[in-house]
């Protein structure tokens, strides 16, 4: 058996950050396709629990799917309350460091687990880690060649919010791994670092075998260490020092090639007499038996390398141990790794060298507050300076690791991927002028810095003022605009970068009359492209189609499921219109953090999908209808800040309003408000006036005013009868006066 673990970190008071982990540790296994290898680099919310239900519900998961699926101390059964009753404990426990943390243990091929030990598994894991008490949920996954079991568990005692377990739970869980193999009769991996005999726990490390009396291996009782008993009681840690015993064994026939050989290729030779290897690794070396290594010095102490340099002289690898191209390959790792440095101290210089001619100007002049805030621009470029470079270097650093099985795996390349630099554009020289923010661009001030926002707000460069970072080197106006502020401000400039932004940044700075160097102050120069011999086009391969991928399917299903439970979604357009129609949507995914429910991370990354696409546009629909009617409630400017002010709804309609507000049919929805204002406007004065008459009608009529009255109406209807051209109002007041006539000849009667 194999077990793996994984802690999911969280920063105290960071309860998005623990949300995140909490929903996104669940979808933690990645299907062997690239779709859904790239749905997990994008997505980060909802992850190990979702995908093990709903792989159980939907049946259809790729690669793998889950088989049994169970829980501990959970007190609920659906998966998204499950979700929340498990952020809840973990959110209870701020100070422990991994609140979180995901188990994976695998059997070998043959091994097929039943629902009972699966549930033993779960179980024994928990007791032998202390994390019993724990809300824990676990999945089979089947139908691969290694079954394998996940196991979700917040480390917290849901009673007292304390952490639960100890320190060392990858050591607990090798001890319940070896109870487990004794237990089932499961089989053990060759470096299994325990074995266990009637439920006790020993370390397999240290144990050495001698012949028993008919030939066969037994285990010598004496270099036994127990470190748990059977009744699961801990009584000491293992020797993470101990030569293991393969080593031990063979300790004699060690010294004895270092005593007899007279230099390095001798000693070597005597060493693989017994198959054994001595490398170096860092600023030591390992004896290597197999595929149990030591420390050479552990081993013994004059074993070590330094020890052996004072004997034989500087170290030299066996000639058996060197494989054509691989060295070659990680030493191009390392000298890239070696660029990235040398770029990045030489951009820091350039820093440096920038605030101590400013501070020494400053300094002629008296003024220390002026030196200090020198000091903090700076200090605050060379951080940004510093987290560009970071990326890069430690994208170097975890590659020139490649192991040799997955060089070959790979094909042997000849040399490793390119690293590219970050893209910089820095002064040749120490001089600075004047210059002009560019008007294409909208400049945000940011600390010591600027930062400059293209029309579909991204961010395009920032610029330190000693420094400009370029963020998107594939945008022309961004790219023009950063290469015109360098130039203005500091005559020539200096391009850092991956040879591609080199290149481009030469063509640009020919077309706008800028001169440019590299880091080394040679003249960048644009070189004609060669003529390509013609020659016949060989179609490439169709890039398989993962839209008909059911797990894709299942995926989309679920987003549609997750946005249809927002009232509103956080939309704007990438752009402006074009002939073939508006611009697609994009949803922006951090709209709500507070939110864990929907997974906006996930949307995003279907969003060119046609069918989220279609969606999107009716909810985008339904939202500009929302504010259409709020508007001609509200009669309020129509301006953003008017406009937002109003819309205080609690689902996010402001925020939706606000990224949407810029966009073509957001401002053609304003101005069918405005027109339907006027129209309303009109329609009320229009409304107004007729009811001001019919008032003036309805006023009582007595005495004097109703003789007039009476007269009046004789000589209207004198002029009625001469007349047909009446209006149809001057017959209602005919008729409303003919009703006053008669009522006074009747009461004059009475």
């Amino acid at each position: 058996m194999i077990v793996k673990l994984i802690r999911m970190t969280s920063r105290k008071g960071r309860l998005a950050e623990l949300r995140d982990n909490v929903y996104a540790l669940t979808r933690y296994v990645v299907d062997a396709d690239p779709w859904a290898m790239a749905m997990i680099d994008r997505e980060r919310v909802r992850s190990l629990t979702e995908y093990l239900i709903d792989a159980r519900a939907h049946g259809i998961e790729p690669g793998e799917k889950a088989g049994h699926v169970g829980q501990r101390n959970l007190l609920t059964t659906e998966l998204g309350d499950q979700q929340v009753e498990m952020l809840a404990v973990a959110n209870g426990s701020p100070r422990i460091e991994y609140p979180v943390v995901h188990i994976i243990v695998s059997w070998q091929g043959r091994e097929q687990p039943d629902p009972s030990q699966l549930k033993d598994t779960v179980d024994t894991m928990l007791a032998v880690t202390g994390l019993s008490v724990c809300p824990t949920l676990f999945a089979q996954h089947t139908n691969t060649e290694h079954p394998h079991l996940h196991i979700a568990v917040v480390r917290a005692d849901p009673a007292n919010g304390r952490a639960a377990g100890s320190e060392w739970l990858i050591e607990d869980l090798h001890q319940a791994i070896a109870i487990l193999e004794e237990r089932h009769g499961w089989a053990a991996e060759p470096n299994a670092l325990y074995y266990a005999r009637d439920g006790a726990v020993f370390d397999a490390k240290v144990r050495r075998f001698g012949g028993g009396s008919r030939g066969e291996e037994i285990v010598d009782p004496i270099s036994e260490v127990m470190v748990r008993d059977a009744a699961g009681k801990f009584l000491k840690p293992r020797d993470r020092k101990g030569v293991a015993a393969e080593i031990v064994n063979l300790h004699a026939d060690i010294i004895r090639a270092r005593n007899e050989a007279k230099d390095w290729d001798d000693f070597h030779a005597h060493l693989e007499i017994h198959q054994i290897a001595y490398r170096a690794k860092g600023s030591g070396a390992r004896i290597h038996v197999g595929d149990t290594s030591n420390k050479a010095s552990t081993v013994d102490p004059d074993l070590a390398l330094k020890q052996m340099e004072k004997r034989f002289g500087p170290f030299v690898p066996n000639p058996g141990d060197r494989i054509p191209g691989f060295d070659e390959y990680r030493e191009a790792h390392k000298a890239q790794l070696k660029r990235l440095r040398a770029e990045r101290a030489k951009a820091q210089a350039t820093l440096d060298a920038w605030a101590k001619d400013q501070s020494s100007a400053i300094a002629t002049a008296g003024n220390r507050f002026a030196e200090r805030a020198v000091r903090a621009e700076r200090d605050a470029a060379q951080k940004e300076l510093n987290a560009a470079f970071a990326a890069a270097i430690k994208t170097c650093t975890n590659a020139r690791h490649t192991k040799l099985e997955e060089w070959r795996d790979a094909g042997s390349p000849i040399l490793p991927p390119v690293i590219p630099s970050p893209s910089l554009l820095l002064p040749s020289g120490n001089g600075e002028k004047g210059w002009a923010p560019p008007a294409g661009l909208r400049a945000e001030p940011h600390e010591w810095s600027t930062r400059y926002y293209d029309e579909a707000d991204r961010l395009v460069f920032t610029d330190h003022r000693i420094v400009i970072i370029v963020h998107r080197p594939t945008s022309t106006d961004g790219l023009d605009a950063a290469l015109t502020i360098a130039a203005e401000r500091w005559g020539t400039v200096r391009v850092n970068g991956s040879k591609a932004f080199q290149e481009r940044c030469s063509e640009r700075a020919r077309a706008l009359g800028i001169q440019v160097v590299d880091a080394d102050n040679r003249s960048l120069v644009v070189k004609a492209a060669s003529k390509l011999p013609e020659s016949v086009a060989t179609p490439a391969s169709p890039r398989p189609d993962y839209r008909a991928d059911p797990a894709r399917r299942a995926a989309l299903d679920r987003t549609l499921a997750s946005l249809g439970r927002m009232a509103v979604l956080p939309t704007r357009r990438r752009g402006p219109a074009s002939a073939a129609g508006p611009a697609p949507l994009e949803i922006v995914f951090d709209a709500d953090r507070s939110n864990p429910g929907p997974n906006l991370q996930t949307a995003a990354f279907f969003e060119e999908d046609p069918e989220i696409q279609d969606y999107l546009a009716k909810r985008r629909a339904g939202m500009l209808s929302t504010v259409n009617r709020c508007l001609l409630q509200h009669p309020v400017p129509l301006n953003r800040k008017d406009v937002l002010e109003v819309l205080d709804h609690p689902d996010g309609l402001r925020h939706a309003a606000f990224l949407a507000f810029e966009d073509a049919d957001f401002q053609a929805m304003l101005e069918r408000v405005a027109l339907r204002r006027e129209r309303m406007k009109r329609e009320n004065v229009q409304g107004n006036a007729e009811t001001d008459r019919d008032t003036k009608f309805d006023e009582p009529v007595s005495g004097l005013d109703s003789e007039k009255a009476a007269t009046s109406i004789d000589r209207q209807g004198h002029d009625h009868e001469a007349s047909s051209q009446g209006s149809p109002s001057d017959l209602e007041k005919l008729h409303y006066l003919e009703q006053i006539r008669r009522y006074r000849s009747t009461d004059r009667s009475s």
